[in-house]
């Protein structure tokens, strides 16, 4: 772009009086610094955003509509996250990568198993098992938002919790896909602060499952 096609930026009134507008505005800053700085990494960047963007202009008419609304998504969360990695905000780039992986795996598994797709639809529908209302849903990224999620869940009357997930190992011997039954937790956050008393591990109630 050419110097005399940049127009000066219009600031509206008010903005960057407050810690919010302010923050926007030093956070623009920081992406216009990045961009000037490391335009290797950033070229990288917009290598991955134009395969991105050359994939979804080519399947706009595809009868795979399903798969597609992932990429989309992939897509969207992947502009997300450059956005939030070019202004300095790093942590919270992870967070928003991880739905760009999620939902580009997402597409890749429901365009090969035709029968996940009603699934996925109906993944937030209550299903009855041995006279038991059974529901399932994706607590999140991150403590605060699990914690939120399992409130609401509470009340909207869910009473007993099975969390299954995923995670490293250190024991080298350990296989991958391993099954593994969690005793304790080591505390490293802060909100089970907010419903236990203060420790280093959190142990875990255990009880024998019924017969």
């Amino acid at each position: 772009m050419n110097d005399e096609k940049i127009e000066e930026k219009k600031i509206p009134p008010g903005w960057g009086q407050d810690s919010l507008s302010e923050f926007i505005e030093n956070a623009w800053h920081n992406t216009f610094a990045t961009f000037h700085n490391v335009k290797d990494w950033y070229s990288i960047l917009k290598d991955i955003h134009l395969v991105f963007d050359a994939i979804t202009h080519n399947i706009d008419r595809t009868p795979d509509w399903f798969a597609s609304f992932f990429l989309f998504r992939s897509h969207s969360a992947y502009l997300g996250s450059v956005r939030l990695a070019l202004s300095g905000q790093t942590p919270e780039t992870y967070i928003v990568l991880r739905g760009c992986l999620g939902n580009a795996l997402y597409g890749f598994y429901v365009s090969r198993n035709a029968e996940s797709r009603e699934i996925w639809l109906r993944r937030r529908d209550e299903i009855e098992y041995c006279d038991q209302r059974l529901a399932f849903f994706h607590p999140g990224v991150g403590a605060p938002l699990a914690a939120g999620l399992l409130e609401k869940a509470i009340a909207y009357g869910c009473r007993k919790f099975m969390v299954c997930g995923g995670c490293g190992v250190l024991d080298k011997h350990m296989a991958v896909g391993s099954l593994l039954v969690v005793s304790s937790a080591i505390r490293d956050e802060g909100v089970s602060y907010h419903y236990l008393p203060p420790s280093r591990c959190a142990p875990l109630p255990f009880r024998s499952p019924s017969p």
